[in-house]
């Protein structure tokens, strides 16, 4: 009778464990809806199109088109907390750009192109780049390629996978992709990915099952030209393994059509925060949506406590979400918010 007992209790221990494992966690309501501010006015000044990063237990942001001084800038700032900000540089070697990105690899930071805003007698010029550089921290700028093999662009991303460092699409490109273990030598995986031609999109990587992913999500398209086609902005979703074979999750995402916004994994999901539709000739968004699997899209909120923004920078840092500065033509932002 004992025995009996022992392996009933047993069984009904392994039914349970297995139930429990096998319940999806789902992000309970203050995740992505709740969003609190750490300071309004960060002392790097109100700004668009920067880069942000998190290295060595501080969060970073680099660059990006200043409204104090009304063009780009070059400077690096960082933060162990999102409220006090200290400066590395106001003039990194890299010199004045925005649109470009940042990575964390091989133990630094790297920014890989962008472009600059060049004012003279008339209206300014944004001249792009395709230059790479990195730093250990974040004061003194090494130069890797003055010019990769990949054309000057802006509004492109870049992501870590399989241990290289990888540019996707942007101005100029549109739908190439390409790799680098060194950020000297670039190798082009495709010039012609099944996604669009487009530019200010988002990537990110993130797995399905056991298998790692890169993911591309939104922008605005390029139109025959290679222009950027602000009225073609998309809210498709695009994965692959290999940075050659793209396939689609989705063509039309439970979001609206955007670029300009940022995305970030955490919690187990992917999040798109913010940015802006010009197809509907409104305002940018504060909403925050999150999804399992690139296809299935759930709105974490509508209107979040930061008011409406493109541009902005987005990071994980401290097991919370960030949302740094950003704005619109009605204003630019130099405020920090995070959300759990």
């Amino acid at each position: 009778m004992k025995k009996i007992i022992i392996l009933f209790l047993t069984v009904l221990i392994l039914f349970y464990s297995c139930k429990k494992k096998s319940s999806p966690s789902s992000p309970s309501t203050p995740i992505g809806s709740t969003w609190n501010e750490t300071t309004s006015g960060a002392a790097f000044g109100s700004r668009v199109g920067l880069s942000c990063l998190a290295y060595n237990s501080q969060m970073w942001v680099i660059g990006g088109y200043c409204s104090i001084s009304s063009t780009t800038c070059n400077d690096v700032w960082y933060s162990p907390d999102g409220v006090n900000w200290g400066c590395t540089t106001t003039a990194a070697a890299f010199g004045p750009r925005s649109g470009h990105t940042s990575l964390f690899y091989n133990n630094e930071m790297w920014v890989i192109a962008g472009s600059n805003l060049y004012n003279g007698t008339g209206s300014g010029v944004w001249e792009p780049y395709n230059d790479i550089w990195s730093s250990t921290d974040g004061a003194d700028w090494i130069i890797a390629a003055g010019n990769a093999a990949f054309t000057p662009r802006t509004g492109h991303t870049s992501v870590v996978f399989n241990n290289q460092m990888w540019v996707i699409g942007g101005t100029t490109g549109g739908n190439d992709t390409w790799y680098s273990i060194d950020g000297i030598n670039w190798t082009c995986a495709t010039n012609n990915a099944a996604f669009s031609k487009r530019a200010y999109h988002t990537s990110l990587v993130y797995s399905l099952g056991t298998t790692n992913y890169m993911w591309v999500i939104g922008g605005t398209n390029l139109n025959n030209n290679n222009n950027v086609d602000y009225n073609g902005n998309t809210n498709d979703v695009w994965y692959s393994a290999d940075g050659i074979n793209w396939t689609c999750a989705t063509g039309a995402a439970a979001f609206s059509p955007r670029y300009q916004h940022t995305s970030v994994v955490y919690n187990g999901y992917m999040w798109v925060i913010a940015g802006y539709n010009s197809n509907s000739g409104g305002n940018p968004y504060n909403d925050v949506w999150y999804s399992p699997d690139g296809i299935n899209w759930t709105e974490a909120t509508g209107g979040a406590a930061f008011p409406t923004r493109m541009g902005h920078g987005s990071l994980i840092f401290n097991s919370k979400m960030w949302v740094i500065a950003g704005g619109y033509e009605a204003g630019y932002y130099n405020d920090v918010w995070y959300g759990q």
